[in-house]
């Protein structure tokens, strides 16, 4: 069976002796049409007219009174309601009393539906109703707007001691006779926190699917999944997907629309934790979850996902969509368990454990600190190719512990600058060094310190020439010059830079130069014309660095003065070779030559050019001419 119920049925509405004589909605009587049962051999059928009516049980269905604490529960009934009127109205509620029927003093009727807000669709236009007491207790809300006082005042309804459960509802127009109008067949609760349903069944060749799982629900009437049209599937309970206990369990859904109604289809919605979702395996036997091609779209109260359970064996999400989701909780890495290309919108901060996962996109997030969160050093480890997208309120990426963290090729759009709000990474460790690695050509992120140093690190690549004759023997000894082509790349390209000399060393007020020390610009413009030719710095600071000059070198220099990036300055190896290696953030294009005519044998000067990848850097062979 692949719906197992864990709710505790109150009433099948079996009988009509059940039912409280304090109830003001009649005449009842039981019915057994076809048309009209959706569980067991009977329904109830009763009369509401124009005016606020209600109809509560006070036995159960084995016809014992009840004193229940539903104080932190969400109860359930199965109603089908022709001519009620609308939510703001208080059309349709679930109504509880704390006394003793015959002796009724306080029954309220909390507002869940109306014909604007109609709960879970279901068979035989029944409509499945919920009410999260725990919600009402700590926030009744305000007479004639969230309840209806059927008899006394809510202020004095003690929902610890419950003796009636019932449906209340006022109708557009008045009864005519005794035509019955409105049918009850059903009241469940659950303690919050707990799981309605459970999901089990399934072979390895034949998984269970969500068209077995509202067959299954209609069979006991449940009420608590529905298939309103093609391939969209409501949830309406908390429900746990797997088995618990021994035995195999599978579960495939492809190409359908998921809704998980946190809510009553607009209405009273459950409370912030109460709808939790999960997947749950066993020691013994196979559990398997696979969603291909699955829009999951949450409405009302955020369902919770956890996928973290180390007994569940398979997990593959391909191609899925989750919006508006609360907490959703990964397990670790698995040779089973991935969830690949893939789209989260404007859900809670996700905890990603270390599940493999690859081109997915975080779109954002209802968490300020960030769409996701890497709390251990190995959690970025399998995250390839992710993307994140800013909605304007937040980050991207909060990293809570100090470590290495690898970033391979991950996107951030419409991020902030460094230190802003809605910087794309918000580290929240508040001492020690983060190091973030970025990897394979990925944007190098913004961030956010809450006192932790971070350091970025880009991944470092190679350019190379190789100087060869035309039948590729190589030239030792050629002198290589290469230098940044254009502005557009990471190096700097004939930046206007002023320079002073002080002691013999010459001092370079470069803005944002963005080089390193030991990495070498070419100068010139200058004058005297010492400070000029190609130079190895020492940066002293983001706008500044320094080089070595005579120190009766006239200071300051004069001139316009250009600065441009060098990548290569120096001769060929035995092999024909000469390289440099470092990161760069973007794309490089360099341009420069090949030259060797001070001795023998001598060539043609050779020009050289490219673009510099991020990932692949840019290796080239040049063909020198002999020039005799």
């Amino acid at each position: 069976m692949a719906v197992t119920d864990n709710r505790t049925q109150l009433q099948d509405c079996e009988a009509v002796g059940d039912v409280a004589g304090d109830s003001t909605a009649d005449p009842q009587s039981n019915t057994s049409e076809a048309g009209v049962v959706i569980q067991g051999t009977n329904a109830l059928q009763f009369q509401v007219t124009n005016a606020q009516e209600y109809l509560a049980y006070d036995l159960d269905s084995a016809g014992s009174t009840f004193n229940l604490d539903l104080s932190d529960s969400t109860v359930y009934i199965m109603i089908k309601d022709n001519l009620h009127d609308s939510f703001a109205n208080l059309g349709g509620q679930i109504t509880l009393d704390d006394t003793a029927d015959g002796v009724s003093t306080t029954t309220i009727g909390y507002a869940v539906a109306g014909y604007d807000v109609i709960g879970l669709p279901y068979e035989k236009k029944y409509s499945a109703m919920k009410l999260d007491v725990s919600v009402v207790v700590a926030s009744p809300g305000t007479s004639g707007v969230d309840f209806f006082q059927h008899n006394g005042t809510e202020a004095n309804l003690d929902q610890t001691i419950i003796k009636q459960v019932g449906y209340g509802s006022i109708h557009l127009i008045k009864g005519q006779g005794t035509i019955p109008n409105t049918f009850f067949d059903g009241i469940y609760y659950i303690a919050n926190d707990s799981y309605a349903a459970s999901i089990t069944g399934g072979t390895v060749g034949t998984p269970e699917t969500m068209a077995d799982v509202v067959g299954d629900d209609i069979a006991v009437g449940a009420g608590m999944f529905s298939n309103p049209k093609g391939t969209e599937y409501d949830i309406f309970a908390p429900t746990e997907w797997g088995d618990s206990g021994t035995a195999d369990s599978y579960f495939e859904g492809t190409d359908e629309q998921w809704y998980y109604l946190g809510d009553n289809g607009g209405g009273h919605a459950v409370g912030a934790t109460h709808f939790p979702m999960r997947l749950v395996g066993n020691a013994t036997g196979t559990n398997s979850f696979v969603q291909t091609r699955v829009t999951n779209i949450n409405v009302g109260t955020r369902a919770q996902f956890d996928m973290s359970d180390a007994n569940f064996d398979i997990l593959e999400l391909e191609q899925t969509t989750w919006i508006n989701f609360g907490l959703i909780t990964f397990p670790t890495v698995d040779a089973s368990k991935f969830c690949n290309n893939t789209t989260f919108i404007n859900c809670d901060q996700m905890i990603t454990s270390t599940i493999d996962m690859d081109g997915n996109t975080w779109s954002g997030t209802t968490n300020a600190n960030g769409a996701i969160l890497l709390d251990t050093t190995g959690d970025s480890d399998n995250i390839l190719n992710a993307t994140f997208i800013s909605d304007g309120t937040g980050h991207g990426v909060e990293i809570s512990v100090l470590g290495t963290y690898d970033f391979d090729n991950w996107a951030f759009t419409g991020y902030g600058a460094t230190t802003s709000t809605d910087a794309a990474v918000y580290v929240s460790a508040v001492t020690g060094t983060v190091t973030i690695n970025v990897l394979n050509g990925g944007d190098t992120p913004t961030y956010r310190t809450a006192g932790a140093t971070v350091v970025i690190v880009l991944a470092a690549v190679t350019v190379s020439v190789t100087a060869v004759e035309a039948d590729g023997t190589p030239i030792e000894g050629a002198a290589v010059t290469l230098l940044a082509a254009n502005g557009a790349g990471p190096l700097p390209f004939e930046d206007s830079v002023t320079i002073t000399q002080t002691a013999g060393v010459a001092t370079v007020a470069h803005t944002a130069h963005g080089l390193a020390t030991g990495e070498k610009v070419g100068l010139k413009g200058a004058t005297p014309t010492a400070y000029n030719g190609i130079k190895t710095i020492t940066v002293t600071g983001a706008n500044s660095y320094t080089y070595p000059i005579d120190s009766g070198t006239t200071s300051p220099a004069t001139g316009t003065i250009i600065s441009t990036g060098i990548v290569i300055d120096g001769l060929t190896n035995a092999s024909g070779f000469i390289s440099d290696t470092r990161p760069y953030s973007t794309a490089q294009a360099v341009t420069g030559d090949a030259r060797k005519g001070s001795y023998s044998p001598v060539y043609k000067t050779a020009p050289i050019s490219g673009t510099v990848s991020t990932t692949a850097g840019l290796p080239i062979t040049v063909t020198m001419t002999p020039d005799q």
